[in-house]
Protein backbone atom coordinates (compact mmCIF):
# COMPACT_ATOMS: atom_id res chain seq x y z
CA UNK A 1 0.00 0.00 0.00
CA UNK A 2 1.40 3.25 -1.25
CA UNK A 3 0.25 5.16 1.86
CA UNK A 4 1.90 3.18 4.28
CA UNK A 5 5.95 4.38 2.87
CA UNK A 6 8.21 4.06 5.43
CA UNK A 7 6.42 1.90 8.17
CA UNK A 8 8.05 -1.97 9.50
CA UNK A 9 5.02 -3.59 11.32
CA UNK A 10 6.08 -6.73 13.82
CA UNK A 11 2.90 -8.57 14.72
CA UNK A 12 3.13 -11.85 16.73
CA UNK A 13 -0.58 -13.81 17.90
CA UNK A 14 -2.51 -9.87 19.50
CA UNK A 15 0.78 -7.61 19.31
CA UNK A 16 1.79 -5.12 17.30
CA UNK A 17 5.03 -2.85 17.49
CA UNK A 18 5.39 -0.49 14.60
CA UNK A 19 8.31 1.46 13.37
CA UNK A 20 8.14 4.52 11.56
CA UNK A 21 10.57 6.18 9.30
CA UNK A 22 10.09 9.15 7.19
CA UNK A 23 11.86 12.18 6.30
CA UNK A 24 8.47 14.15 6.69
CA UNK A 25 7.68 13.40 10.27
CA UNK A 26 9.01 16.30 12.75
CA UNK A 27 11.09 14.03 15.31
CA UNK A 28 14.95 14.67 15.90
CA UNK A 29 16.03 10.89 14.27
CA UNK A 30 13.19 11.17 11.89
CA UNK A 31 11.60 7.33 13.51
CA UNK A 32 9.12 6.75 15.88
CA UNK A 33 8.68 3.57 17.69
CA UNK A 34 4.51 2.70 17.59
CA UNK A 35 2.80 0.93 20.25
CA UNK A 36 -0.86 -0.32 18.52
CA UNK A 37 -4.07 -1.59 20.03
CA UNK A 38 -5.05 -1.74 23.98
CA UNK A 39 -6.71 0.23 26.04
CA UNK A 40 -4.42 3.46 25.29
CA UNK A 41 -5.87 5.55 28.30
CA UNK A 42 -5.02 2.76 30.80
CA UNK A 43 -1.58 2.03 29.61
CA UNK A 44 -0.88 6.68 29.47
CA UNK A 45 -2.31 6.26 33.56
CA UNK A 46 -0.34 3.48 34.47
CA UNK A 47 2.84 4.69 32.89
CA UNK A 48 2.09 8.79 34.56
CA UNK A 49 1.45 6.22 37.93
CA UNK A 50 5.27 5.09 37.49
CA UNK A 51 6.42 8.41 36.58
CA UNK A 52 6.90 8.44 33.32
CA UNK A 53 5.86 11.75 31.66
CA UNK A 54 3.47 12.23 28.28
CA UNK A 55 5.15 14.74 25.63
CA UNK A 56 1.47 14.34 24.50
CA UNK A 57 -0.67 13.68 27.26
CA UNK A 58 -3.48 11.24 26.02
CA UNK A 59 -5.99 12.34 23.42
CA UNK A 60 -9.34 10.47 22.84
CA UNK A 61 -11.05 10.44 19.40
CA UNK A 62 -14.37 10.84 19.00
CA UNK A 63 -14.31 7.49 16.63
CA UNK A 64 -13.31 5.42 19.57
CA UNK A 65 -9.45 5.51 19.14
CA UNK A 66 -6.71 7.57 20.82
CA UNK A 67 -3.35 8.34 21.50
CA UNK A 68 -0.49 9.18 23.77
CA UNK A 69 3.37 10.48 22.80
CA UNK A 70 6.19 10.13 25.47
CA UNK A 71 10.08 10.29 24.37
CA UNK A 72 12.11 7.61 25.94
CA UNK A 73 15.57 8.25 27.88
CA UNK A 74 17.51 8.99 24.81
CA UNK A 75 15.03 11.34 23.45
CA UNK A 76 13.23 9.03 20.97
CA UNK A 77 9.76 9.24 20.34
CA UNK A 78 7.32 6.48 21.17
CA UNK A 79 3.67 6.51 19.77
CA UNK A 80 1.01 4.59 21.19
CA UNK A 81 -2.48 4.57 19.48
CA UNK A 82 -5.33 2.88 19.26
CA UNK A 83 -8.18 2.76 16.53
CA UNK A 84 -11.96 1.47 16.68
CA UNK A 85 -11.55 -1.50 14.55
CA UNK A 86 -8.40 -2.56 16.94
CA UNK A 87 -8.92 -4.70 20.00
CA UNK A 88 -8.46 -3.62 23.76
CA UNK A 89 -5.94 -6.48 24.54
CA UNK A 90 -6.30 -7.40 28.51
CA UNK A 91 -2.93 -8.09 29.64
CA UNK A 92 -1.71 -9.07 33.41
CA UNK A 93 1.57 -8.72 33.59
CA UNK A 94 1.89 -11.23 36.87
CA UNK A 95 1.61 -13.86 34.37
CA UNK A 96 3.97 -12.61 31.43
Amino acid sequence: NPEDEGWVILKHNNGIIALYNKETINTKSGQVLNFRGGDVESITNDLKKQGLEMKIDFKAEENGGGSTTLLDPDGNVIFLDTAPDEPKYEFNIDKL
